[in-house]
């Protein structure tokens, strides 16, 4: 194997790790800087903080640098058909190369004078961002649905209310059997939210859970264990301080409509799903400084009746990720099997390592898992360091990765391996040649039985001529 495939591994596996840092706070508040207006009126514009560049470090005891980030913003508001979204920007601010991601939702953007910008037929609910210059310069829109909860009495004693407003509840809010947190329109809750031994809990809304006042020692912003019966809807986290929701040792969970942003220090992931079965993560927005969505076996939730991860859909999503991986599988893999996995429909706008990615550093058995009808646009590699050595763009920039490895990561001896795994309909827009690559470890440990089915990049189809990254440990693949 060359130095740079290896790199590229390490890098890979690296990225979707865990490590331990120490406190680092962003600010969470009203802007002056951009008005957005829909229907002729104003909307609140939050402003949040977000990485610069992918730049990374292994753990010193010290959070990341803020000079390494920037602002961004975002707006939450609710959909009406034909309505229009007028944008105003900063004076000075240069918005003649104004672009809105993802692409494939085809909205309409024109551009005025002094900055201001107009957007039609956005198609429904959903999630987008505007960048205005470049994507240095960012607004996330997160339209909703109209009627979310109307079936909920805040009222209720089972209800953990909270209205319009700030509201800080710094030891954090522990849901029991039965209970919803309801966080509504408007309100900002500095707190997290955590679960075990727990079923039919609920933690919905139209506010924002807010985490930058906590260090990654305090907590993990939503952490549900040995629950089942669980969704999670329709609310805005920002700034968390680690990955932002970790389930594990739990079945019957959904994600909908929820949306992370303020991703900036050190492995801040999006969703883990660890050692859980029967999930549903849709219609969703994540952008986030490492994994978006990653299913991982783990050593401390391998135990009886979850040593299988099976049956998790992931669709109708869109993810900006600015270090690590884009839709991920491991690179933690304890368990037996990880099988029948789908990623339907999801829209990546931005990505740095690998887009969708399999890592099999443990022993799990991972087969049967299918990524159809995904777009990816453009990758993220400028000024890119880890440890502040530069990064070569060749190690950005993945398309589909696929890698069996032993490395510092991994918690057994055991090496797993990897089957029946499918791309179709994958659409790549971008300047940069993505990269694809399969690479076994061993005879036993091997990958085989790709199949890669209407895979495009700008607008042409792969082939199996196509100068795919392999080693002699990967085998039957096919590209139609």
């Amino acid at each position: 194997m060359s130095k740079a495939v290896i790199f590229v591994v390490l890098l890979s596996i690296f990225s979707s790790c865990q490590a331990c840092t120490k406190s680092g706070e962003s600010k969470n508040g009203v802007n002056t800087s951009v008005a957005v207006i829909v229907d002729n009126s104003p909307v609140t514009v939050h402003e949040t903080r977000v990485s610069m560049w992918p730049t990374n470090d292994y753990y010193d005891g010290e959070q990341r640098p803020i000079a390494e980030t920037e602002t961004a913003y975002f707006t939450i508001f609710d959909y009406k058909e034909g309505q229009t979204v007028n944008i105003k920007i900063a004076e000075g601010e240069d918005s003649r190369d104004c672009i809105v991601r993802p692409s494939s939702l085809g909205i309409k953007v024109s551009v005025g004078k002094k900055g201001n910008i107009t957007l039609r037929d956005i198609p429904g609910p959903c999630q987008f961002v505007v960048e205005t210059g470049d994507y240095h310069h960012a607004i996330h829109f997160f339209v909703n649905p109209p009627d979310l909860f109307p079936e909920i009495d805040k009222d209720s004693q089972d209800v953990v209310y909270f209205g319009p407003g700030n509201h800080s509840v710094p030891d954090g809010i522990k849901l029991k059997s039965g209970q919803t947190l309801f966080i509504d329109e408007g309100a900002i809750v500095s707190s997290y939210v955590y679960a075990a031994n727990a079923s039919d809990i609920k933690i919905v809304g139209k506010g924002i859970l807010d985490c930058s006042k906590f260090s990654r020692e305090d907590c993990y912003p939503i952490k549900v264990e040995a629950s089942r019966n669980i969704l999670i809807s329709g609310i805005v986290v920002n700034d968390p301080t680690q990955w932002t929701a970790i389930i594990a040792n739990c079945s019957d969970v959904e994600f909908d409509n929820v949306k992370v942003i303020g991703c900036w220090r050190y492995n801040s992931d999006g969703f883990d799903i660890c050692n859980t079965s029967n999930v549903l993560i849709h219609n969703c927005f994540l952008r986030c400084f490492d994994d978006n969505i990653a299913i991982k076996g783990l050593s401390p939730f391998y135990r009886d009746g979850y040593n299988i991860i099976e049956n998790i859909e992931v669709k109708n999503c869109v993810l900006w990720n600015d270090w690590g991986q884009g839709l991920e599988i491991g690179a933690e893999t304890v368990a037996d099997e990880i099988r029948n996995v789908t990623f339907d429909s999801c829209h990546i706008i931005h990505f740095t390592f690998n887009a969708m990615d399999i890592q099999n550093v443990d022993k799990a058995y991972v087969h049967d898992i299918h990524f159809r009808n995904i777009y990816v646009e453009e990758p993220i590699y400028q000024n890119a360091t880890l440890s502040g050595d530069s990064i070569s763009p060749d190690a950005f920039g993945g398309l589909i990765n696929i890698v069996i490895n032993k490395s510092m990561w991994s918690t057994v001896e055991t090496c797993g391996k990897v089957r029946d795994i499918t791309y179709e309909n994958i659409y790549y827009t971008g300047e940069k040649e993505p990269r694809i690559c399969f690479l076994g470890y061993s005879d036993e440990s091997d990958v085989k039985n790709i199949t890669i089915k209407n895979c495009q990049i700008n607008g042409k189809a792969i082939d199996q001529k196509y100068n795919c990254i392999r080693n002699n440990y990967a085998s039957d693949i096919n590209i139609e």
